[in-house]
Parts: C-alpha cells; sequence; structure tokens
C-alpha cells in the first residue's frame, strides 16, 4: 500500500506456501507467513497491517493476518 514493501508466495516444495515481505530496494526479506496448503490468493488491507489469505486443502479455508509492518517476528505454521 505504501510501495515500500512487495509481498509474494513462494512454493515451500511440500505442496505448501511461504508468503514474504521484502523492501522495494531488494533488502531486508522476512517471512510473513507459513501454509502447509497453497496459497491460492491474497488481499492486503489499504492500511498496510493486515492481509486476508485463501488457502486450499480439502476445501478453501480463509486466514488473516495482523500488523504486518510490525517489527515482531510473527510466523503463523
Amino acid at each position: 500500500p505504501d510501495e515500500n514493501y512487495i509481498f509474494y508466495t513462494e512454493n515451500n516444495g511440500n505442496d505448501g506456501s511461504v508468503l514474504w515481505q521484502i523492501s522495494a530496494a531488494g533488502e531486508n526479506k522476512k517471512e510473513v507467513w507459513q501454509s502447509k496448503f497453497p496459497i491460492a490468493s491474497l488481499s492486503i488491507h489499504p492500511d498496510g497491517q493486515k492481509i486476508v489469505i485463501t488457502t486450499f486443502s480439502e476445501g478453501a479455508e480463509i486466514w488473516k493476518v495482523d500488523n504486518l509492518l510490525s517489527n515482531e517476528e510473527t510466523v503463523n505454521k
């Protein structure tokens, strides 16, 4: 939302996905969230502090991650 960060997903090799945050300058890569299922879609709230992620297992699951831009290391597994 503020153009300072890029969020992207990556397959973790075990049918799951990892959500990463990296600065727009390509520095400070940080794992934000991890799922044992593939991430199908994501949407970042305009305030940049929350994200909603949809994963698929045997059905769709919707997750909300708060405090995206905090300095705390919070990873849900």
